[in-house]
């Protein structure tokens, strides 16, 4: 059984939570593309669920394992994550390593079972920090609507107007923080991503991390409206939920809605007015957010009305699409027609 004594110190282990739609991606990719010059600097990345940790023991131990572990009993779920983490710690003491990081928005709001494991290691004279990202309200439902109700539907049916969608995705930070800031006093740091303007330096000043040892990722950037428009029309020829990866390998055209692409996008995305709405009834949680921001030094969530994006699509851009779409389609047609003619399945041809 490996050694968990806490000699030599000091250790610290950075848990950042999220939020998604913060920059949380990108702050991965780049953790992820830096493994090994993290490495020499005393740093180690666990990952999104620990497939970066010594210890490899578990189904959930694997970069999309975050349901997995989500739907294990508490008790096991706890179990099993002391058992990866306290090992990694004490491995992570043996190299000489000052710094762990593990990075999933997935525990923003389901950390329960990841609190006793937290405890046990404060107990072990590991220094827990827990680092989240907030944004306006407002600003993070458009972008966290692109993402979940368009580019990864998350939902079965045809892709829902911003209006509907938010029914059911309200944009909530201050509970879930406060709960962690109750249980774990001064050792929450909540970072308004507005004010700071760019995650990526940000979170790793707070690490100490220095830019230069790390290859810098951009990840899940909000898409422009052309490709908006043309995943919605995807995605909603497609009952059940749909996973941004099959619109990538797969695009059917030939739509025939007989409506303008402009019209399409004014009726899906957010007008100045449904954004101040849905500023407005943030209105509770911002408070709670802001005093945790006040707390930790950072300037409260900006309040000024929020811009609409334009709801025009770039028809340049979208005939190019469709371009390289019918180029790939094309390719794709003629090697099942090779693949046929070679088995004996279609003519010749010419």
């Amino acid at each position: 059984m490996a050694d968990h004594s806490t000699a030599p110190g000091p250790l610290r282990l950075i848990f950042h939570i999220g939020a998604g739609k913060t920059g949380t991606s990108s702050i991965q990719q780049s953790l992820r593309a830096s493994l090994e010059a993290l490495h020499r600097h005393g740093v180690q990345y666990l990952g999104l669920m620990l497939e970066h940790a010594p210890l490899q023991r578990h189904p959930w131990q694997k970069a999309g394992g975050s349901e997995i572990f989500h739907n294990l009993p508490p008790q096991a779920a706890t179990a099993q994550l002391s058992e990866v983490l306290l090992d990694a710690c004490a491995q992570a003491r043996q190299r000489g390593c000052h710094t762990l990081i593990w990075s999933n928005e997935s525990f923003f709001n389901r950390n329960h079972s990841a609190r006793p494991v937290l405890q046990a290691l404060l107990a072990a004279g590991v220094d827990v920090r827990i680092v989240a990202y907030v944004r306006r309200h407002d600003a993070w439902l458009r972008s966290a609507y692109a993402q979940w109700g368009i580019k990864h539907k998350t939902y079965k049916g045809p892709a829902k107007p911003f209006l509907e969608w938010i029914k059911s995705h309200p944009a909530r930070f201050g509970q879930p923080l406060w709960s962690l800031e109750t249980q774990f006093p001064d050792r929450v740091t909540v970072r308004n991503l507005d004010a700071v303007k760019d995650a990526i330096p940000d979170f790793m000043a707070l690490c100490g991390i220095e830019l230069d040892w790390l290859t810098i990722s951009r990840d899940n950037v909000t898409p422009s409206n052309a490709e908006l428009l043309l995943r919605a029309l995807f995605n909603s020829r497609i009952e059940d939920k749909v996973l941004p990866e099959r619109f990538d390998q797969v695009m059917q055209t030939g739509w025939s809605g007989g409506e303008r692409p402009d019209g399409y996008m004014a009726h899906l995305l957010p007008s100045a007015q449904d954004l101040q709405d849905a500023s407005d009834e943030a209105r509770e949680d911002r408070t709670l957010v802001d005093q945790l921001l006040q707390k930790g030094g950072q300037p409260p969530i900006d309040t000024d009305p929020l811009r609409a994006k334009s709801n025009a699509v770039d028809t340049q851009e979208l005939v190019f699409l469709l371009a390289e779409a019918l180029v790939v389609q094309t390719q794709k047609v003629e090697r099942l027609e090779q693949a046929l003619r070679s088995k004996g399945l279609l003519d010749p041809g010419p």
